[in-house]
């Protein structure tokens, strides 16, 4: 338990490291704003002249009680260590002179930085506390939606106003790119790309085909009995489920074992079961 606890604290370190670079030589000093209560504190930092770490950390005190009563002790806790690392790692990178002053750049890079650094820590089960907090609870209505694509809502609304506020249309344009390449990257840490590839395989040697997947990839095999609607001949439809990374081989096993197959294959984004996700988890 306690190794596990190390971990999660170091993936949170990790993740907040990326945010504070993303956030304090990319984004902040191009005065972009990626949204969320960051997207925020970004302005008012430009307003009142105190650090934006310190300002989230301020505006997430109300967020971080409705996660106390929404998601329990566990999450809270572990959401208030990421927020106050992720805090702390925005004010000390914030005393380093940016990267670039190119606000294309500074949106493309500042956009990855920050949803990888978000995205490692939704997968320890903690957030970065504001606007994360929102999205977790608008994820519990709306399970279907990608947590990326949440937050391209949630920030994009936040960029728009921004822009109004500071009077400076161009860079609120500069902000949604940011906000988009975030979303992206986002959606790809937190569930890839296409996990695993479908196969469905038409053909007479079935017990060549199954034994050659089963025995050489591990893999489960279903059989269901069909008939060729050219031909009007009964043939065997397998259906299987390998991961990307052995989809390649068990192309070449089905050839070996059956030359005259007919193998169709689609890509899949999830799948659950032994061998791949645990179907008891809850997605991010």
């Amino acid at each position: 338990m306690m190794k596990k606890g190390f971990i999660r604290i170091f993936y949170i370190i990790i993740g907040s490291v990326a945010v504070g670079i993303g956030v304090s030589l990319f984004v902040s000093p191009n005065n972009l704003v990626p949204g969320g209560v960051t997207g925020v504190a970004i302005v008012l930092s430009k307003l009142i002249g105190r650090g934006v770490g310190t300002i989230a950390f301020l505006l997430n005190i109300p967020i971080m009680i409705l996660a106390l009563w929404k998601f329990g002790r566990a999450f809270f806790l572990w959401t208030l260590t990421a927020l106050f690392a992720s805090s702390v790692a925005i004010d000390a990178f914030s005393v380093i002179s940016p990267l670039t002053n190119d606000p294309v750049i500074a949106s493309l890079a500042g956009g990855g930085l920050i949803a990888i650094g978000v995205g490692v820590i939704f997968r320890t089960g903690a957030t970065t506390g504001g606007i994360d907090v929102i999205v977790r609870l608008i994820k519990l209505k709306k399970p279907y939606m990608k947590t990326g694509n949440v937050f391209l809502i949630t920030d994009g609304l936040i960029a728009v106003v921004s822009g109004f506020v500071l009077k400076n249309p161009e860079n609120a344009i500069y902000s949604l790119l940011t906000i988009a390449v975030a979303a992206a990257v986002m959606n790809f840490v937190l569930y890839g790309a296409d996990e695993a590839r479908l196969l469905i395989i038409i053909c007479e040697n079935e017990k060549e085909v199954t034994n050659a997947l089963v025995t050489e990839l591990g893999v489960g095999v279903s059989i269901v009995q069909g008939r060729g609607g050219f031909s009007d001949r009964e043939k065997s439809v397998l259906i299987s489920a390998v991961k990307n990374q052995s989809f390649y081989r068990a192309r070449q096993l089905v050839s070996q074992a059956d030359s005259r197959a007919f193998v169709i294959v689609s890509s899949a984004s999830a799948i659950y079961g032994e061998g791949f996700k645990d179907i008891k988890n809850t997605e991010i």
